[in-house]
């Protein structure tokens, strides 16, 4: 059974500076097996259990609002996409809202607590949901 103890975690940044955020919120969590960290870049997601993908400093609320980003930001979310698209892993968005959100592959989290709480949700899940077809 999968647990925090357990879990490997795939966590991807955007930048040097969210990913430090995301360190010391990784290194706070007693027990937890350190989770990879990468920077705007796709990394195979094979030998993880899921992945964190951190938008935080990022939110997105239209489309057009999306299109007038800078090309950086934008390439980071079109790297989620990818994600989703190219594993089967869930991803677990760390952000405040983006308008292409996959809800069924993507749970949310807007904080740090609702970050542990949706990692502590998304270890259940995998735990209990049973993915093959009836």
């Amino acid at each position: 059974m999968l647990t925090l103890h357990t879990a490997k975690i795939l966590v991807v940044s955007p930048n040097e500076t969210d990913q430090a955020y995301m360190q010391d919120f990784f290194e706070r969590i007693d027990g937890l097996t350190p989770p990879k960290f990468v920077i705007s870049e796709f990394v195979p997601a094979d030998k993880y259990d899921f992945i964190v993908f951190d938008c935080r400093t990022m939110p997105v609320y239209k489309v057009d609002e999306f299109t007038k980003l800078p090309e950086e930001v934008q390439a980071h979310f079109f790297l989620l996409d990818r994600y989703l698209r190219d594993t089967t892993k869930n991803v677990l968005f760390f952000g405040r809202y983006y308008h292409n959100l996959n809800y069924e592959r993507c749970p949310s989290a807007n904080s740090k607590f609702s970050l542990f709480a949706r990692i502590q949700e998304l270890l259940s899940f995998i735990n209990h949901y049973n993915i093959s077809e009836p």
